[in-house]
């Protein structure tokens, strides 16, 4: 028998238990974010994805950031486990930030509103000065009060950027104004009534509803018949009207004429006259003829609706005789007459320092004037050709001589 031939040893390594992975935290996240795998095994790890190694991940953990199916599986001695147990980790896409607009002006006032929408249908959640909206998820959203808007897109847990943002301005409408007047509302015509606002500043004045242009001050001067009322506009923003005055402007009639009829004297208008006598009111004298009981210069002024006209002209009333200047003991004369141009008047005695007054044979009053020296000229020329009384008043404005007067 032959010598023993040379040895072989034979080992035979033992084949690793599989490792066991597990995931560090939640294996369904987004896009940027990774989870770590932890194998049970210290050493000899190599990871796969998907069934494909993936090179260089051999550590007993592994960063994972892409979708797929994770394993491992473990070498030693040359021996390699059955792979690890699996585990599926789905990293979903961040969706792109939204890009709001408005639908209308973003400058508004209170009690009004503009809708926000997005450009993505879903998913969307509105801010407002970058605190969110509860419930505020649609792709409109309808802002009602100052601030800056924002919308972000959640897509499988996953949130966009902060889009675009819209800054909302909403304006305060101020308190309804309160209007006064310390003037009668019932006016003549030619006068006003002041119109008051309870707000210094800011007003826009309306008559009958309708602006009256310019009238922005705290007070308005009306002239004109209307309503009146003021709103306070601040920033484009219109208060409520407030309450309304009216103002009635009645007509002032026009100046009367007396006329002389049977020996009365007529006013032109039927009613609202009251009768004066040499300047004084004649009291119960109010109806449209009046009956003189004595001499003198007679006007008369129309009342109606509380507007008083003109005075009318003065009316020498003669219902009884008054001596002819030629009369009074030669001391006035008057020369030439007929006048054409100059007329002069030369007194004596108690006849100076009295008024002259010359009136058409109507009794219309044309000139007054006081005689206060001995010697009173009168420029006939700015008068027609014609007859004209002169005449003489004592300083009680009594009647005391009269002369006609002829103008060539």
């Amino acid at each position: 028998s032959s010598v023993v031939s040379n040895a072989i040893v034979v080992t035979v390594n033992a084949v690793p238990s599989a490792p066991a992975i597990s995931a560090g935290s939640a294996t369904t996240f987004c896009n940027g974010v990774t989870v770590t795998l932890s194998s049970s095994l210290t050493n000899g790890n190599q990871w796969y994805k998907d069934g494909v190694v993936i090179a260089g991940a051999t550590n007993q953990t592994y960063s994972a950031n892409a979708s797929g199916t994770y394993t491992c599986t473990v070498s030693s001695n040359g021996c390699s486990s059955v792979v690890s147990n699996a585990i599926v980790v789905t990293v979903n896409a961040v969706p792109s930030a939204p890009a709001i607009s408005a639908g209308s002006a973003t400058t508004f006032c209170n009690g009004a509103s503009v809708t926000l929408s997005s450009s993505l249908t879903n998913g969307n959640q509105w801010y407002k000065d970058g605190i969110i909206i509860a419930g505020a998820t649609n792709q409109t959203y309808s802002a009602t009060t100052s601030g800056t808007y924002t919308a972000r897109v959640t897509t499988n847990g996953c949130q966009s950027a902060v889009s675009n943002s819209i800054t909302v301005t909403v304006n305060t409408i101020s308190p309804v104004p309160t209007i006064t007047t310390e003037s009668l509302t019932t006016l003549c015509t030619g006068g006003s009534a002041a119109l008051i606002s309870s707000s210094l500043s800011n007003n826009q004045w309306y008559k009958d509803g309708v602006l009256i242009s310019g009238a922005t001050g705290q007070v308005f001067t009306a002239t004109v018949n209307g309503t009146y009322t003021t709103k306070i506009i601040v920033n484009g923003c219109e208060s409520p009207g407030s309450n309304a005055i009216t103002i009635t402007v009645n007509t002032t009639p026009s100046k009367p004429t007396i006329s002389l009829v049977s020996n009365s004297l007529q006013s032109s208008s039927a009613t609202g006259n009251q009768w004066y006598k040499d300047g004084i009111l004649i009291a119960g004298a109010a109806a449209q003829i009046y009956s003189p009981s004595a001499n003198g210069n007679y006007t008369v002024i129309v009342t109606i609706n509380g507007c008083s006209s003109p005075s009318s002209d003065g009316f020498n009333y003669l219902g009884t005789a008054i001596p002819d200047v030629d009369i009074i003991n030669n001391r006035v004369k008057i020369f030439p007459n007929p006048v054409s141009s100059k007329l002069f008047i030369m007194t004596s005695g108690t006849i100076v320092n009295q008024i002259i007054r010359l009136s058409d044979v109507n009794g219309k009053q044309l000139l007054v004037l006081k005689n206060t020296s001995s010697k009173l000229e009168i420029n006939m020329d700015k008068f027609a050709s014609g007859l004209y009384i002169l005449w003489i008043d004592d300083r009680k404005n009594k009647i005391i001589g009269k002369k006609k007067i002829v103008k060539q």
